[in-house]
């Protein structure tokens, strides 16, 4: 199986009866390299790979409202996050919006889960 560029231009080159030779057909590598560039996309995009998967543990601060994410973490392939409040796992809402900015602990609803949000900023 190809693994690098030039073995990948060379697959598809070969699969579509052009030469393989490199220094033929130079003007068609910006085009087979942008297909390449669009499959490798839309298989990222349309699998959720099991190796991209980051499953851990943070520690959260009593008192502390808001947390930002890891620099390994993908903004755009968050699915979930969640929350273990005593022996319960919870799942929290997506979204931040002004009222949750604005609120303060003395306003806060007695039941805390319901504030729990996530967002990428």
């Amino acid at each position: 199986m190809p693994t690098t560029l030039a073995e990948l231009v060379t697959a598809v080159r070969a699969e579509i009866g052009d030469s393989t030779n490199m220094s033929m057909g130079i003007d068609s590598l910006p085009a087979i390299r942008q297909t390449l560039k669009r499959v490798q996309e839309t298989y990222y995009l349309d699998y959720d790979w099991p190796n991209l998967v980051i499953d851990r543990d943070e520690d959260l601060i009593a008192g502390e409202r808001f947390y930002t994410f890891n620099s390994d973490v993908n903004f755009d392939r968050i699915f979930a996050a969640w929350v273990r409040d005593g022996d319960m796992w919870i799942k929290m809402d997506y979204g931040i919006d002004p009222e949750h900015y604005n609120s303060s602990p003395e306003r806060a609803s007695t039941n805390q889960m319901e504030l729990l949000r996530r967002q990428p900023i």
